[in-house]
C-alpha cells in the first residue's frame, strides 16, 4: 500500500514533493525520512498547507540525525486520522534507467544524497560518498560509467569522463599479457558541463603489445572500477557490413567480418607500414598486411605467395568495370584510369571486387571530402576510398606522413552519450506542442528528431527555441509524416563543449498518468495527403507507460481501443430468416467516463473501396463496467462485395466518436459457430453469407462466391468422411500420406504437378497423391497417374485430408479446400497440417508478408527458394530460419529448355500479374480499371502491330486466371495478336516457345531469365502498385530486364529486341548468378531429399502409428472395395 504522489522535482539542494490534487495535505501532519534497516526517523517535514499540495525537503538546513555511510532513507507520510506511517511512490512502474536520473545533493561533510526510485517504486534516497553512490548505481543503471575515446593520436589518447569517479588515486593502465601497466601522465584538459570532464592519457611509444586495451581503475575503500577503451573503439562494429576490408590509404588497413573483431597490432601506431591482427574463431591473421595508395595506384602486399587466379573490377547498379593490375610478387598494382572516373561519375557509389580464386574480398567506394583526398592524391578525380563510422571518430597518426588522418564520424570529434533528455511540457493541443528542458545546462546546439519504431527511419523536426520552451508546429510535424500505421519515438540530440548527449525525450519523476489520459491530441491527415489508404488513420501524441513522449499513427478504427482499453466481446451471432441477430458486450475500464453506444457496423476490408454497412441496435443495458447490447440487420436490403466484412461497435465517449472491433476468445462459443456447416448463412446471387471467427479471436461476415448445390454436395460429402476418419483414424494415419495441388485444385501445370511427377516416377512407394477438380482440362497431364489422382472435395479426398502427414504445394493450405470457405470442422484441420511451400513464383516482386510470415496462420512450415538472394527476402521479410527455408530451384524449372530458337515464326508472350485491389469486381469496373485501359493501348498500338506483320512475329497475350472471364473484353487490331485463356496452354510451353517476355510484376519474369531470354515490365501503375501490394526490392533500380512506364517506351523497347533478333543484354547476363543457385534438372530431387532431411520432418517421422500393418490393409482394402476412400 502507498500513497501516489504527482511527481517529485530535485533542484537547489531540495526535493520538492508534489501530492497532486487527489491528496490533501490536511490528512497527513509531516513527512518523515525513515532509515530503512532500522526503522528510526532521522528527520521530520511539516506540510505547509497554505502554499499548494505540497512538501519541501531542504538538505541544506536539515537536522538529519546520525547519519552514517552507505544509509538507505523512505519517505512516509504521517495520517493524522490513525496515526499510521504510508510510503510515497511517483511510479508504479519504472524504467531501470530512469530510476537514477536525479541530481546529487551534496552535504556540509562532502557526501551526497542521491534521490532514487526504489525496485518497489517508491522513493527513496541513498547517502553515502561518490565512490559508493556510483557502485551503486552502477550496478543498477548499465552504462552508468560513460567513457569515450574521443582522439587516438599515437602516442596519446583524449577521453571524456563522468567526474564523479575521479580521485586523487585513480589511474590509467594499459593492459599488456594479462596485467596492467600504469601510464606514466595524465593531465585535466576541460570541462564541458558540471558532470563530464577531459583527459589526455600519454601512452609508451617505446612499449609494443599485442594490443592496447584502455582502463581505467579507481580505489575507495570498497569500490572498483574498471572500464575498456578499445583503440579502434569495436563498438561501431555493428555498423559494418558482414565481409568488408577498408582502408584508410595511409598505411593502414581495417578488416571487419561477422564473426570476428579486429584489432591493430601496436607497431601499426609507431611504423611506416600497419599490419593487422584478426581475431576470428580460429584466431588465424589476415591474408593481406599493407595496403598503399601511390598517385593513381593502389598497391596491396600479402603475407602469402598469390597462386590463385586474380580478378578485379568495379560494380554499381548490377553494372561491371574491369580493372587493370599488375603482379609484382607478392602484391597487386591496381590501375586507376581516366575510365574509372567516368565509371564513378555515372555512379554515385561502386564496390571494388577482388577474387582471389573464389575468394571474394570487398571494398566501398564513396565520393566524400575527407582529409583522406590528400593521402591519395588523384585516383579517379576526386574519389576517395573510405570507412565512415556512424559512431565517435577514431584519429591515427601516420609517421610516415606525419598528419592526421580522420575515419570519417558522425558527429566529428565529439563523443556521443545516450542519456535520456527530461523534459516538461507546457502546451499540448492540435495546433503545437511546447516543452522545456529539465536540465538548465546551456549548450551550443540542439536538434530534435522522431525515429519510427520498426524502420528506424529518421525525421528531423523544425522547432522555435522561446522564452517558454521549445515550440513545435504540429501541422509542420505531421507534413513531415507518411501518414501510414506507424510508432514514432521523440529523440533530443544535444551538442555541448565537448560531448553530445541524444536519448528520448521523457518526463522525469512525474507519475504515470491513466492510459486514456496520456494520449494528448487527436489529428486527422491535411487535406492535400488524403487518400483512400490513409482516410481513416489518425495520428496522436501519447506518453509511454515510461513517460516517454511518443507519437502513433493507426486506423481510427483500433486506434480508440488503444486508448481506451475497452473490448467487445461476442455473446450471440445468428443468421436466420434473412437477418444477422448479435448480441455484444462491451467491457470499459472503470475510469472511462460518459460512454454511449450508437451503432453496430459493418465494414468491407479493402484497400480500394470503402462500404459501411449500418446494423440497428435493439437496446442496450448498463451492468457495472459492461454494457449489453443487441443489434440487428436485415441482409436482404443491401449489396455486398467480396469477400469480408469486419464487425465494429460505434460508440461516443464524451466528444469523441470510438470503435471497438467485435471479438471472442472463447474456444467453445468459437468452435460451435465455425463447426455448425449446415446453418447460419444465407445464400444471395450465387453467393454465400455466413459469419466466422478468425484463430484470432476476430469475426467477420464473409461473401463468397458459391453455388447452392455445389456447397450442398460438398456438406454431404464432408459429414460422411468425418465419420469414416474418425472410426479408421490409426489405420488412415499409418498411410503417412503426402498431398499435392495447385490454386483452387484446378490444375497441374506448375511446380506441385512437376514435383508430383517427380515423386511418382522415382519414390512411387511415397503415399503421395494430387488433389485436383474433375472436370479440369488439366486432368489429361495425370494421365497414367490416376491411382494417385484424389478427386477435389471427394469423399476420399477429404478422408486422406484429414490423414494427411504433409501438404507439399505451389498454394497456400486453403486451395486443397473450398477455397476461402472457413467453415467446418476439417478446415481447422487442415490449418493445423504441416505445410512445404513450393511456391508459384519468386518472392521479389510482391510483398505478401501478411499472409505468408511465418507467424501468421497462413504461414507455411517450410519455403522452397532459389537462390541465396531469395532465402534472404524469406528470413529478412517474413521471419523464417534458414532450418525452414530450402535452396532448390523450382521444379517445373526441370523441364524449361529455350525453344524459341527452332520456331521459324518467333512469339512474344504477354502475361500481366494479378492486381489484388480488382479482386472479383463488376465488369463495369474492370473495363474502367488502369490494368485494362494499359493493356488495350498495347494490343490496339499499330506501331506495334506493323512491326510484328512486317518482321513475322506472333505476341501471345495471356490472362491470369482471376481475369480469364473478361477475356471477352479484349479487342486487338491485329491478327498477329492472339489472345490465350488461363488452362488452354501451359504456361511452361508458352515460355519456352517465347523469345521475348512482356509484363508487369509477373514472377514468370524469372523463367524467361532463367533461360537467358529477354524481359521488358510494363509497369503503368507502379505507384498505385507500390501503394497497395508492395514489393521487397526496389524496381526501378535493380530489374533484370527493361522498363517502361508508358506505351510509347514499351513499344519501342520490344521494336529493338525484334531488330536485335532477341538477344538478351550483356548487363543482364553478368548479373544471372546472384539470383539462381542452379541451372540444370534436379530441383525436384533436391526438394525432395531437402524435406525428408529437414527438422521439420524428422519431428514428423517421430509419430506413432498403429503398430498392426496386417489389420491395417485389411480394413482399408475394405474400405476402398466399398468404394468409400
Amino acid at each position: 500500500m502507498g500513497i501516489e504522489i504527482e511527481q517529485y522535482v530535485v533542484r537547489e539542494n531540495k526535493v520538492w514533493i508534489y501530492l497532486g490534487k487527489d491528496q490533501h495535505l490536511r490528512n497527513w501532519d509531516k513527512l518523515l525520512v525513515v532509515n530503512r534497516k532500522t526503522k528510526d526517523v532521522l528527520a521530520v517535514f511539516h506540510a505547509d498547507i497554505s502554499v499548494e499540495s505540497r512538501i519541501i525537503i531542504d538538505f541544506e538546513n536539515a537536522a538529519f540525525k546520525n547519519l552514517i555511510e552507505g544509509m538507505i532513507f523512505d519517505f512516509y507520510l504521517n495520517e493524522i486520522k490513525e496515526n499510521k506511517r504510508i510510503q510515497i511512490y511517483p511510479y508504479k512502474t519504472v524504467k531501470e534507467e530512469y530510476r537514477f536520473y536525479n541530481d546529487w545533493i551534496k552535504d556540509a561533510n562532502r557526501n551526497y544524497f542521491l534521490p532514487y526510485i526504489a525496485k518497489n517504486g517508491f522513493l527513496s534516497i541513498l547517502y553515502s560518498n561518490r565512490l559508493q553512490l556510483a557502485q551503486e548505481s552502477k550496478e543498477k543503471i548499465k552504462n552508468v560509467v560513460d567513457i569515450k575515446i574521443e582522439k587516438y593520436l599515437g602516442t596519446y589518447v583524449e577521453i571524456v569522463l563522468d567526474r564523479k569517479y575521479i580521485l586523487q588515486d585513480s589511474m590509467f593502465m594499459a593492459k599488456e599479457n594479462g596485467k596492467y601497466i600504469k601510464l606514466r601522465f595524465w593531465e585535466l584538459l576541460g570541462e564541458g558541463n558540471r558532470q563530464y570532464v577531459k583527459y589526455r592519457v600519454e601512452l609508451d611509444p617505446h612499449r609494443v603489445v599485442d594490443r592496447y586495451v584502455l582502463k581505467f581503475l579507481t580505489f575507495g575503500e570498497s569500490f572498483y572500477i574498471e572500464s575498456d577503451l578499445r583503440i579502434n573503439n569495436e563498438t561501431s562494429t555493428e555498423y559494418i557490413s558482414e565481409n568488408t576490408i577498408d582502408v584508410d590509404f595511409g598505411g593502414h588497413l581495417l578488416i571487419t567480418e561477422s564473426n570476428c573483431r579486429v584489432y591493430f597490432d601496436a607497431i601499426a601506431f609507431f611504423a611506416e607500414k600497419a599490419h593487422i591482427q584478426e581475431l576470428n574463431n580460429n584466431n588465424t591473421r589476415a591474408n593481406i598486411i599493407t595496403c598503399e595508395a601511390r598517385a593513381a595506384e593502389l598497391v596491396m602486399s600479402f603475407r602469402e605467395p598469390i597462386t590463385e587466379k586474380v580478378t578485379i573490377g568495379l560494380t554499381a547498379q548490377n553494372k561491371v568495370h574491369m580493372l587493370e593490375y599488375q603482379q609484382i610478387e607478392n602484391d597487386l598494382v591496381i590501375s586507376f584510369d581516366n575510365r574509372v572516373e567516368e565509371f564513378l561519375t555515372t555512379y554515385e557509389k561502386a564496390k571494388l571486387i577482388i577474387f582471389f580464386g573464389n575468394k571474394k574480398v570487398a571494398f566501398t567506394l564513396s565520393e566524400e571530402e575527407t582529409y583522406l583526398n590528400r593521402e591519395i592524391g588523384k585516383i579517379a578525380g576526386d574519389f576517395s576510398i573510405i570507412f565512415n563510422y556512424k559512431l565517435n571518430s577514431i584519429s591515427i597518426m601516420s609517421q610516415k606522413k606525419k598528419e592526421l588522418l580522420n575515419i570519417g564520424a558522425i558527429a566529428g570529434n565529439l563523443p556521443v552519450f545516450n542519456r535520456a533528455i527530461g523534459i516538461k511540457i507546457n502546451q499540448v493541443n492540435d495546433k503545437e506542442l511546447l516543452f522545456q528542458l529539465t536540465d538548465k545546462q546551456s549548450y551550443k546546439k540542439i536538434d530534435f528528431y522522431l525515429i519510427e519504431r520498426t524502420e528506424k527511419t529518421e525525421v528531423k523536426l523544425q522547432y522555435i527555441e522561446t522564452e517558454n520552451g521549445f515550440l513545435i508546429s504540429m501541422d509542420n510535424l505531421i507534413d513531415d509524416l507518411v501518414f501510414q500505421k506507424s510508432r514514432y519515438d521523440f529523440y533530443c540530440e544535444i551538442t555541448y563543449d565537448f560531448m553530445i548527449y541524444r536519448g528520448k525525450l521523457f518526463i522525469p519523476n512525474h507519475k504515470i498518468e491513466e492510459k486514456a489520459k496520456r494520449y494528448l491530441n487527436t489529428m486527422k491527415p491535411p487535406a492535400n495527403m488524403l487518400t483512400l489508404k490513409n482516410k481513416n488513420q489518425l495520428f496522436m501524441l501519447f506518453l509511454s507507460k515510461y513517460n516517454e513522449l511518443s507519437a502513433v499513427i493507426r486506423d481510427k478504427k483500433f486506434i480508440f481501443e488503444e486508448k481506451y482499453e475497452f473490448k467487445t466481446n461476442l455473446k450471440k451471432c445468428q443468421v436466420m430468416k434473412g437477418k444477422l441477430d448479435l448480441e455484444l458486450e462491451f467491457t470499459i475500464p472503470g475510469n472511462v467516463k460518459n460512454i454511449t453506444p450508437e451503432s453496430v457496423i459493418l465494414t468491407l476490408r479493402s484497400k480500394v473501396k470503402e462500404q459501411i454497412i449500418k446494423a440497428d441496435l435493439v437496446d442496450y443495458t448498463y451492468t457495472g463496467h459492461s454494457i449489453l447490447i443487441r443489434a440487428t440487420l436485415n441482409l436482404m436490403e443491401h449489396q455486398y462485395e467480396q469477400f469480408y466484412y469486419d464487425v465494429f461497435l460505434v460508440a461516443q465517449i464524451e466528444e469523441e466518436r470510438v470503435y471497438s472491433r467485435v471479438e471472442s476468445h472463447e474456444k467453445e462459443f468459437n468452435n460451435a459457430l465455425n463447426h455448425n456447416i449446415s446453418g447460419n448463412y444465407l445464400f444471395l446471387n450465387e453467393n454465400m453469407l455466413y459469419p466466422y471467427i478468425t484463430e484470432r479471436g476476430v469475426l467477420f461476415i464473409a461473401y463468397r462466391n458459391m453455388d447452392e448445390s455445389v456447397y450442398n454436395m460438398a456438406l454431404k460429402n464432408e459429414t460422411k468422411a468425418i465419420k469414416l476418419y474418425e472410426r479408421f483414424k490409426y489405420q488412415l494415419d499409418a498411410e503417412k500420406v503426402w498431398l499435392v495441388y495447385e490454386k483452387e485444385s484446378e490444375t497441374a501445370q506448375d511446380n506441385s504437378y512437376y514435383f508430383f511427377k517427380y515423386c511418382y516416377e522415382h519414390h512411387k512407394n511415397k503415399k503421395i497423391y494430387y488433389i485436383i477438380k474433375e472436370n479440369s482440362p488439366d486432368i489429361a497431364n495425370l494421365k497414367g497417374m490416376e491411382d494417385r489422382v484424389l478427386t477435389f472435395m471427394s469423399v476420399k479426398h477429404l478422408v486422406y485430408l484429414q490423414a494427411a502427414e504433409l501438404l507439399v504445394a505451389s498454394e497456400t493450405r486453403g486451395h486443397a479446400y473450398l477455397w476461402r470457405y472457413q467453415k467446418g470442422k476439417i478446415k481447422d484441420i487442415l490449418n493445423k497440417k504441416t505445410f512445404v511451400f513450393l511456391q508459384h513464383g519468386v518472392t521479389a516482386f510482391k510483398l505478401n508478408d501478411s499472409i505468408l510470415r511465418k507467424e501468421s496462420p497462413s504461414g507455411a512450415s517450410m519455403y522452397v527458394t532459389t537462390s541465396e538472394f531469395e532465402k534472404n527476402i524469406i528470413k529478412n521479410g517474413l521471419g523464417y530460419d534458414s532450418k525452414d527455408i530450402i535452396v532448390s530451384g523450382f521444379p517445373r524449372w526441370d523441364v524449361l529448355e529455350d525453344v524459341a530458337s527452332q520456331n521459324k515464326v518467333k512469339e512474344i508472350l504477354i502475361m500481366p500479374t494479378w492486381r489484388s485491389w480488382l479482386d472479383e469486381v463488376s465488369e463495369e469496373e474492370f473495363l474502367e480499371s488502369d490494368y485494362y485501359i494499359g493493356y488495350m493501348k498495347l494490343l490496339n498500338s499499330k506501331e506495334l502491330a506493323a512491326h510484328i506483320e512486317k518482321h513475322n512475329v506472333i505476341i501471345n497475350f495471356l490472362l491470369h486466371p482471376k481475369f480469364k472471364q473478361y477475356i471477352g473484353t479484349f479487342d486487338v487490331t491485329s491478327d498477329n495478336f492472339n489472345l490465350v485463356p488461363f488452362g488452354e496452354v501451359k504456361i511452361n510451353e508458352l515460355l519456352m516457345r517465347s523469345a521475348l517476355l512482356i509484363t508487369d510484376y509477373s514472377s514468370v519474369a524469372w523463367e524467361m531469365y532463367y533461360m537467358a531470354k529477354p524481359v521488358i515490365f510494363y509497369q503503368f501503375d507502379y505507384d498505385t502498385y507500390m501503394e497497395l501490394t508492395g514489393s521487397y526490392i526496389e524496381m526501378k533500380d535493380v530489374l533484370f530486364g527493361d522498363r517502361a512506364i508508358d506505351i510509347d517506351t514499351l513499344v519501342e523497347a520490344a521494336k529493338t529486341y525484334i531488330d536485335n533478333d532477341f538477344s538478351e543484354k550483356a548487363e543482364y547476363q553478368a548479373i544471372r548468378p546472384n539470383y539462381f543457385a542452379y541451372i540444370d534438372d534436379k530441383n525436384s530431387q533436391r526438394v525432395y531429399t531437402g524435406i525428408l532431411n529437414s527438422s521439420m520432418y524428422e519431428q514428423i517421422a517421430k509419430k506413432k502409428y498403429n503398430n498392426r500393418p496386417l489389420l491395417n490393409r485389411v480394413k482399408l482394402g475394405i474400405l476402398k472395395f466399398m468404394k468409400l476412400i
